[in-house]
């Protein structure tokens, strides 16, 4: 990420900026799923909302940016070259708390995505 957001001293800061704009916005579609508070959360995003997610967050992030946002735009770009047409659910980024880690919580956020996948007759990335 240091890339996309470009160079500087506050480069931790600015990431944990550019995830809180970034999930905000995907709060509203229903695609943030989160083990018990606190404990762990992934962004799997389905077939219908890949649009939407394209866009998530993008202007807010910008703003975090050295040079309004051109990297960052530039970087999901390609990241999106690298997403099959097919119809598919994608699993954007997925965190768990350090004190949970190694105790199952990040293979049931991932276990959960992959059942709703099946469920759907969908691929999964």
């Amino acid at each position: 990420m240091r890339w996309p957001l470009g160079p500087g001293d506050d480069l931790e800061e600015r990431m944990v900026g550019a995830f809180e704009v970034f999930l905000e916005s995907l709060m509203g579609l229903g695609v943030v799923w989160e083990a018990r508070p606190g404990l762990g959360a992934a962004v799997w995003i389905p077939p219908d909302r890949a649009e939407a997610w394209d866009e998530a967050g993008d202007t807010g992030v910008y703003a975090l940016t050295d040079e309004g946002g051109r990297r960052w735009a530039t970087f999901w770009e390609w990241v999106g070259s690298k997403i099959p047409d097919e119809r598919l659910w994608h699993l954007d980024s997925i965190g768990v708390a350090p004190e949970m880690q190694g105790r199952g919580v990040g293979s049931a956020l991932v276990d959960f995505g992959l059942a709703m996948a099946r469920a759907d007759g969908t691929a999964w990335v």
